[in-house]
């Protein structure tokens, strides 16, 4: 049992390291794009879930602080939404989806701009008779939410740095 499943592993990573994968923190390209992270400033985002947002971005790409020196400025405007997915025979909602969608800019230290794209993901919760487990119910919906954008924000800024670093790939 133990052996089919080391031989299977085996295989896959056989299979991965043959296709060109690689990690993308891995090696020294990889500590090269963590370096380059530390050095994004992170622009303040308006209201509570902008706030959320920011630290969440601050955790993934400044896990041992930022740099000194901070060429890169990472803008970023949130909206967010609730909308209604099943309702009960009497009309009342019975489970929400909470959508976030955020937009974001990383410009250089001479102003242009480097990555510009948007990113929308939603949770769904549900809302019960009791007002309290909702409310809990839907800032969890919210605080997951946030903190997929974050590593998407984090992940879509890292392929960038990376790709940066590599140069244009021959097809």
């Amino acid at each position: 049992m133990w052996s089919s499943r080391i031989i299977l592993a085996a295989a896959a990573l056989a299979v991965l390291g043959g296709c060109g994968f690689e990690p993308l923190y891995g090696g020294r390209e990889g500590r090269l794009v963590r370096e380059d992270l530390s050095q994004v400033e992170i622009a303040p985002i308006e209201d509570r879930t902008g706030q959320i947002l920011r630290n969440e971005l601050s955790t993934l790409m400044h896990p041992r602080g930022g740099a000194a020196v901070q060429p890169y400025r990472l803008a970023v405007t949130v909206t967010e939404r609730k909308s209604d997915i099943l309702t009960s025979k009497s009309g009342f909602s019975t489970r929400t989806n909470y959508i976030a969608t955020a937009t974001y800019r990383l410009d250089g230290g001479d102003g242009p701009t480097l990555l510009s794209d948007t990113a929308t993901l939603t949770s769904s919760y549900n809302v019960t008779r009791s007002d309290f487990a909702t409310v809990v119910a839907e800032q969890d919906a919210r605080q997951r939410v946030l903190h997929d954008l974050a590593k998407t924000i984090a992940n879509r800024v890292s392929v960038y740095f990376r790709q940066m670093r590599e140069g244009p790939r021959a097809p």
